[in-house]
């Protein structure tokens, strides 16, 4: 029953903008404590709080993700993007290296 309420919030939440906000990152945090190995999932994650200004906590997420599945380019972009944006300009250009160098493409 749980999941059934966490599925249902998460189809309200991506279908109604005025609420997409704050209640996506909350649903997003309750999925991802649910299947805390979807590195997909911490990607997201971390580029949702990102794009909150949620600096630390989008730190956490990306860094999860690239434990799950060291690889992950999407993961290892967006933290590039995160050091960018928290003025890490060395963190940033060390984790587009790491992006460019993986072998996981954007797709998978």
């Amino acid at each position: 029953m749980t999941i059934l309420v966490l599925v249902v919030l998460a189809i309200l939440v991506i279908s109604t903008p005025i609420m997409a906000a704050s209640m996506r990152l909350e649903v997003y945090g309750y999925l991802l404590a649910l299947k805390p190995l979807d590195f997909d999932g911490w990607t997201y994650y971390g580029k949702l709080l990102t794009e909150k200004g949620y600096y630390q906590r989008a730190h956490f997420a990306l860094k999860q993700a690239i434990v799950i599945r060291p690889n992950h380019t999407e993961a290892w972009f967006q933290l590039s993007e995160l050091y960018t944006m928290m003025e890490l300009n060395d963190k940033a250009a060390d984790a587009l290296a790491r992006a460019i160098e993986s072998e996981v493409d954007f797709d998978k």
